[in-house]
């Protein structure tokens, strides 16, 4: 399980300490304080960056070759992350854990390749502790490009308990199993960022 750290900072003001809660950090590194409730933040024109929400973008270094096409269903583990704040996804598993209970955006964009007109089933599934969403399911081999390609991108929000588990799942079926994903920060991606509530 995942924490959150907290900081408090102590401003002496007059002999007296005054404590004030960091409310995020900016992009230069210094925390941005609340003095109390109803108190409207001064951001000093910086854009907000708060290290404690969980949110996470993974990739894949390298193409995914001949993972589907006969109906297999491949868990997508992706093994590089350019974001993974609370460490909530693991690139050795594919496997994002919601280290608080809360709403979470997830978006997964599929950059599938080896596509021919006999692959006519593609569906992509965000599998959760508690629920599975087929999230797309498209003729897959009627959309793809000239060179065998197809990039499909699908956001869905999706409400998590503490400790819950998200997964994606992606198939093709049709024929053998020659599809695979296209790999680096451009190709198969799964990100997620928890909604203020």
């Amino acid at each position: 399980m995942t924490t959150c750290n907290t900081l408090t900072v102590l401003h002496y003001t007059g002999g007296s300490a005054q404590t004030e809660t960091p409310i995020g950090v900016s992009s230069a590194g210094q925390p941005w304080l609340s003095n109390g409730p109803g108190a409207v933040p001064d951001f000093g024109g910086q854009p907000m960056i708060n290290p404690f929400q969980p949110c996470f973008s993974a990739y894949n270094s390298a193409n995914m070759n001949n993972v589907t096409g006969d109906g297999t269903n491949y868990s997508l583990t992706l093994d590089s992350t350019q974001i993974n704040n609370q460490t909530c996804y693991n690139t050795s598993t594919g496997v994002f854990t919601a280290p608080v209970a809360g709403n979470y955006l997830f978006n997964i964009a599929i950059v599938s390749n080896g596509l021919g007109l006999l692959f006519t089933q593609g569906q992509v599934k965000l599998v959760t502790t508690s629920q599975t969403y087929t999230l797309s399911s498209l003729n897959i081999g009627a959309l793809k490009d000239l060179s065998g390609d197809l990039y499909t991108s699908i956001s869905r929000i999706v409400p998590l308990a503490q400790g819950d588990t998200v997964s994606v799942q992606f198939s093709v079926s049709g024929s053998l199993k020659t599809v695979g994903l296209n790999g680096t920060v451009n190709g198969a991606t799964f990100q997620a960022i928890m909604l203020p509530s």
